[in-house]
C-alpha cells in the first residue's frame, strides 16, 4: 500500500478568524487515504475561542505554545518539524509563515507552502515586514492565494515570481438545510474580528437610519477585538445601544446566521472573506459595500451599497430588499447555488492536492537526477 502524504497545516493561533474558518473546512475535505494530516497552533489554550472546535477535525492538534507572548514554540517547532518528518508544510497568517517556511526549508521538508489569507496593507507599507514578508515566500515552493488582487500585490511589491502562485478561493464545507429559523424580517446581523478595516462603525450607522424608518428592527454585532470598546461607544452616541446585541466571538456562526434576517459586510478592503460565504451559504440575504475584485463576480446575488452613497442610503436599499420576498428568494437562492458551484471547501481542496503531488513528483525528480549524478 502507497505510504500516505504527510502534510503539516501551521497557523498563528486558533482565534476567531476567517483562515481558522478556512482551514477547518479544508480538513474535512482531504482525501484521508491519501493524506495524513496534523494541525500546529502556535499559540493555543483551552479558552481560545477555536480550540475546542479544532480537535472535533479528526486529526491530530498540538499547541506549541500556551501564552502569546511566552514563545515556547521557538523550541517546539523545530523538534516538531525534525521528528514529524513532514512531506509537506503549509503556513497560514504571519508569523507561521514568517518563522514556518524558513524553517521548514533550513531543515529539509520536502514541500513548502505559503497559504496567503490577509489583505491588509500591514505588509505592504511597512519596509521591515514587507522585508521578511518576502524573504519567507522565497523559501516557499508554492504560494496559494485566495484572491488575484493579493496575488497582484505580493508580484509587485515584493518582486515574487508568478510562476509560485495559485488561486485557492476560500470554500464553504456544507450546505445546511434551506429551511432557517423564521425571523420577523427586522434582524440585521454583522461578524468579524473588531479591527477597523472591518469598517462596523458603518454598520452602527446603518442601523441608526433603519431605526429612523421602521423601530422595529434590532441588530446584532457578532465578534471580538481591539476595536470593541470603541464600537459600543458609537452605539450610545447614536441612541441605539438598546436596540443592538453583542453576543461575543463564538466557535460557531451557525446561531448567529439562523437567526438574522440579512448579513451585511461593511468592509470594503477585502475581496471575498468567509463570512460572506457562509451567509450565502445559510441562504442569508446580503448587502455588501462596493463590487471590486472578486466581489464584482456576485452577478445579482446580492445587495451592492455603493460607497459613494450615505448610510442613509443604504438603510432605504435595504429596507427595500426586505419589503420584497420575492427578491429575497432569487437573490438567495442565487447565492447557495454560487457556493455550490463555484465556492465549495472540497473543490478548493481538491486543487491543493493536485498542487502536493505536482510539487512533490519534482522534488523526487530533483533528488534522483542528483543522486545519479553523484
Amino acid at each position: 500500500m502507497k505510504p500516505k502524504i504527510r502534510v503539516l497545516h501551521l497557523i498563528d493561533n486558533l482565534d476567531l478568524g476567517g483562515a481558522q474558518t478556512v482551514l477547518f473546512g479544508c480538513l474535512q475535505n482531504y482525501d484521508h487515504d491519501r493524506f495524513d494530516l496534523t494541525l500546529a497552533a502556535l499559540h493555543a489554550n483551552r479558552r481560545t475561542v477555536f480550540l475546542s472546535r479544532a480537535r472535533k477535525l479528526g486529526v491530530p492538534v498540538l499547541t506549541l505554545s500556551p501564552r502569546r507572548w511566552f514563545p515556547w514554540y521557538l523550541i517546539l517547532l523545530p523538534r516538531l518539524l525534525l521528528k514529524g518528518r513532514f512531506d509537506i508544510v503549509q503556513c497560514h497568517l504571519y508569523a507561521s509563515n514568517w518563522l514556518g517556511k524558513p524553517l521548514a526549508r533550513l531543515l529539509g521538508v520536502p514541500v513548502v507552502i505559503s497559504h496567503d489569507h490577509c489583505y491588509d496593507a500591514f505588509r505592504f507599507e511597512n519596509f521591515l515586514a514587507r522585508s521578511v514578508d518576502r524573504y519567507a515566500n522565497l523559501c516557499a515552493d508554492a504560494i496559494f492565494v485566495i484572491s488575484d488582487g493579493i496575488k497582484e500585490k505580493l508580484i509587485r511589491k515584493e518582486r515574487l515570481s508568478g510562476e509560485k502562485f495559485h488561486l485557492i478561493q476560500n470554500g464553504v464545507t456544507t450546505l445546511p438545510s434551506p429551511h432557517r429559523n423564521a425571523g420577523t424580517g427586522k434582524r440585521i446581523g454583522a461578524a468579524g474580528r473588531f479591527v477597523f478595516w472591518k469598517q462596523f462603525p458603518r454598520f452602527l450607522k446603518v442601523a441608526k437610519h433603519l431605526l429612523e424608518i421602521d423601530s422595529s428592527y434590532r441588530f446584532i454585532l457578532a465578534g471580538n477585538g481591539p476595536q470593541g470598546e470603541r464600537l459600543q461607544a458609537i452605539s450610545r452616541e447614536l441612541e441605539i445601544d438598546d436596540h443592538v446585541s453583542w453576543p461575543g466571538a463564538t466557535s460557531s456562526l451557525e446561531p448567529f446566521f439562523t437567526s438574522i434576517d440579512l448579513f451585511i459586510l461593511t468592509s470594503d478592503l477585502e475581496d471575498l472573506p468567509m463570512v460572506l460565504l457562509e451567509a450565502f451559504s445559510f441562504r442569508v440575504p446580503t448587502a455588501v459595500v462596493g463590487r471590486h475584485g472578486e466581489r464584482a463576480k456576485l452577478g445579482e446575488v446580492t445587495l451592492s451599497l455603493d460607497p459613494a452613497e450615505t448610510e442613509a442610503d443604504w438603510a432605504r436599499k435595504i429596507h427595500d430588499l426586505l419589503s420584497n420576498q420575492a427578491e429575497l428568494e432569487r437573490v438567495t437562492s442565487g447565492a447557495a447555488k454560487l457556493v455550490q458551484e463555484q465556492y465549495s471547501a472540497k473543490q478548493q481542496v481538491r486543487k491543493m492536492e493536485q498542487v502536493y503531488e505536482i510539487l512533490l513528483k519534482r522534488k523526487m525528480a530533483k533528488t534522483t537526477t542528483f543522486t545519479d549524478n553523484v
